[in-house]
């Protein structure tokens, strides 16, 4: 078992893929993240660089919401499911960003509270973002709207057990994790 080769050839209408040594999407290089460089740091270089554009361009442009909705607010969204979960500490990194954003945005000082920049935006904070996307999500596993990997990972507690609980069949079985990084998994 331990001379098991990991190594295949995947091949498509006659051509052989070329094994990728890195996966970039978002601009995050994903083998930097799997090999120990935090994500959230990532994220936060990125979105830094954002709103570095934001700052720039401010005084000369009206359109500083769409600019912010496609250099910054991606980064937020797009892993929310996993920085949502890594703690305080390390959502409130990003959610400076998002701040210092609505102040760039709407030309504010720092006496304006950032929970009245984001209402007048329309903006939730982004722990409540996360927090619809995960309900999105697992809306869409239940509905047999997403991949099956997905899907199959929910189950009602009565196709768990068999014992007679009050709504047991419209409940969802959630095992009890063994490991840290299974208490933080979607």
């Amino acid at each position: 078992m331990a001379n098991l080769n990991h190594q295949f050839d995947v091949k498509i209408n006659e051509h052989y893929l070329q094994r990728a040594k890195t996966y970039k999407y978002l601009g995050i290089d994903w083998m930097r993240a799997y090999r120990g460089t935090p994500i959230l740091t990532m994220l936060s270089k990125k979105a830094s660089t954002g709103l570095g554009a934001i700052k720039c361009v401010r005084n000369f442009c009206e359109t500083l919401i769409a600019i912010y909705k496609a250099l910054v607010q991606p980064y937020f969204d797009y892993c929310s499911s996993i920085w949502g979960s890594k703690g305080v500490c390390q959502s409130e990194r990003l959610q400076k960003l998002q701040n210092r954003a609505a102040r760039l945005i709407t030309f504010s000082d720092l006496n304006v509270r950032f929970s009245i920049l984001l209402s007048n935006l329309g903006w939730d904070c982004l722990e409540r973002r996360s927090s619809k996307q995960l309900a999105i999500n697992l809306f869409k596993a239940l509905q047999n709207l997403s991949p099956i990997c997905l899907t199959s990972i929910f189950k009602t507690t009565s196709s768990v057990h068999s014992h007679n609980l009050r709504n047991s069949k419209h409940n969802l079985f959630v095992p009890r994790p063994r490991t840290e990084a299974g208490k933080q998994s979607f």
